[in-house]
């Protein structure tokens, strides 16, 4: 049998994407991650030997923005971080990777989902074995944590945002998720562009992302349901003119799903009160020149004071907010520090300059935020602040505004699918609220691929 160039071709495609969107945690025995730079580098090459080579278009003028932009901040800071350089070009590479390829890319969506969805039951077996033999099916050995048992099991873990599957144990060689909020990043894209789209999919595709949505439910985590009650939102409010009625049932009942879990799941409920709390009750801190106390209030989040059930029912003495919503609410103090410094931001990729910043100017504002005040979240998250909302934030100031305006376009875009729309916007803004940077989880890939849309022609052009 023949194998055709042409299949090959695709078949590197899918993996080059696949793997950047889905497999960026993946590290043994090889990184996948950048398997789409060595793509883009064959394509320059390629092009360059067939004398056809055009670096510079619409797609990736993107990079030269990023360039100007990093250099008049390194003059307003004050300082140059040359290994942000490279990051920059990066991003040129993967958008000239996305110029090269989009119409096959905005064409074969469903062939690049299924294909990770295959990867993901693959890993899913693996850890199932590996954990079998190691660790007799317990999921993480400990006995200050779980005093009764001494461990965690799989029963465990189910419907439990603080000990999910994912976030079991640290040594165990997880194929592609190391952690169940790396999931969680991805997850709502997966389902909403798969679930709405159900009739154009066969039996085996349908019943990978049954097992999917099971797994999902499953081994849910607090940030994952709110990813996918945000996104489910949003699609209701800004593009149900685009959908018909069983779209829009199936968007409700997602969105019904996860606010009830948000409320009485109590692992998950703790983390949103935690964090809506801080922000109420330190508001002040976002106003510029505030002459108001710098400490941080910390309360006993009201659902939890009044609750008889609760063992913070009327909690007099000091309550110390979870890790997450601590390490969130400490993000957005950064980016308002870095906008009071730089109205346009600390430059691409610049977020751990204005966060050790922060922190040697300004650690007594956090001192209430934990046991060991301080010091129980300045070694999280430097480079990216949990969500990528506040690293926009903080490295392009009010230039970030301008991702709306592509959003917005991309949303009306006559020459997209709405599959491509749902799935790609969902992957914008569930990394918006958490994140991992901007190369982890395809939030870059997401915001190239609106940007390589705008120049998208129609197919009978």
């Amino acid at each position: 049998m023949k194998i055709k160039f042409q299949n090959v071709t695709n078949l590197f495609i899918i993996f080059s994407i696949s793997s950047f969107i889905f497999l960026w945690g993946y590290s043994y025995p090889y990184n996948f991650n950048y398997i789409i730079l060595i793509h883009s580098l064959i394509l320059i090459f390629y092009n360059l030997w067939k004398k056809n080579l055009k670096l510079f278009n619409n797609d990736t003028s993107i990079a030269i923005f990023l360039l100007i932009h990093f250099f008049i901040v390194a003059i307003i800071i004050q300082e140059l971080n040359l290994q942000a350089l490279k990051f920059i070009g990066v991003v040129f590479l993967i958008s000239y990777f996305i110029y090269y390829n989009k119409n096959f890319i905005f064409d074969n969506l469903k062939l690049i989902i299924d294909f990770f969805l295959i990867i993901f039951f693959i890993n899913i077996f693996y850890d199932i074995i590996y954990i079998g033999i190691n660790q007799n099916f317990h999921l993480r050995k400990d006995f200050l944590l779980f005093p009764e048992k001494g461990y965690l099991d799989f029963q465990d873990s189910v419907f439990n945002c603080k000990y999910s599957y994912f976030r079991a144990e640290e040594k165990f060689n997880y194929l592609v998720f190391k952690e169940i909020s790396h999931f969680g990043m991805i997850a709502p894209a997966v389902i909403l562009a798969k679930v709405l789209f159900l009739k154009k999919e066969n039996l085996i595709s349908n019943l990978f992302l049954l097992l999917f949505c099971i797994f999902t439910i499953l081994f849910f985590s607090t940030s994952l349901i709110f990813c996918l009650m945000i996104s489910s939102i949003f699609f209701i409010f800004f593009m149900k003119k685009n959908m018909d009625v069983p779209k829009i049932s199936i968007l409700l009942s997602i969105i019904i799903f996860c606010t009830s879990t948000l409320i009485f799941n109590n692992s998950c409920n703790t983390k949103i009160s935690d964090t809506l709390n801080l922000f109420k009750n330190n508001i002040d801190k976002f106003i510029f020149k505030s002459k108001k106390n710098d400490e941080i209030i910390v309360t006993v989040p009201k659902n939890l004071y009044e609750n008889k059930n609760s063992k913070f029912y009327k909690w007099e003495t000091k309550y110390f907010p979870n890790l997450s919503s601590a390490v969130l609410f400490n993000s957005f103090l950064i980016s308002f520090e870095a906008l009071e410094k730089s109205l346009i931001g600390f430059g691409f990729n610049n977020y751990e300059i204005a966060s050790k910043l922060y922190f040697d100017n300004s650690s007594k504002k956090l001192k209430n935020i934990g046991k060991n005040g301080i010091d129980r979240i300045k070694n999280y998250n430097l480079k990216d602040g949990s969500n990528n909302l506040a690293k926009l934030i903080t490295e392009f100031g009010i230039l970030s505004i301008l991702l709306i305006f592509l959003l917005i376009k991309f949303m009306k875009n006559p020459n997209i699918s709405l599959e491509n729309k749902i799935f790609y916007i969902t992957l914008f803004l569930s990394q918006l609220v958490r994140g991992a940077g901007y190369f982890n989880g395809g939030f870059i890939f997401a915001i190239l691929i609106m940007i390589s849309s705008l120049s998208l022609k129609k197919k009978n052009d």
